[in-house]
């Protein structure tokens, strides 16, 4: 059975509210030749479907772990989880 109407991407989590900003990590797919191809070929097919948000190959992300919002967070915690993620 398939959905009358798709879940909203955009909807309001826990804590978020207008200009609140959050600490997230993003893969972007720039320089991914088959990875932009074969999203291309995926919008190609939604394209005509209506209420979907298809995102552009310069925009396409894939976002992995939201860390914190950025007024609950010290710069000393970020560059220490940045530090550790970086190796």
């Amino acid at each position: 059975m398939t959905p009358e109407r798709m879940a909203d991407h955009w909807w309001w989590r826990p804590g978020w509210r207008p200009g609140r900003r959050m600490y997230t990590w993003h893969f972007t797919f720039g320089g991914q030749d088959d990875v932009q191809a074969l999203a291309a070929r995926y919008r190609q097919r939604l394209a005509a479907l209506p209420d979907l948000d298809l995102v552009p190959g310069r925009w396409l992300h894939l976002t992995t772990q939201g860390l914190a919002f950025t007024d609950e967070i010290s710069d000393d915690d970020v560059s220490a989880v940045v530090s550790i993620s970086s190796h």
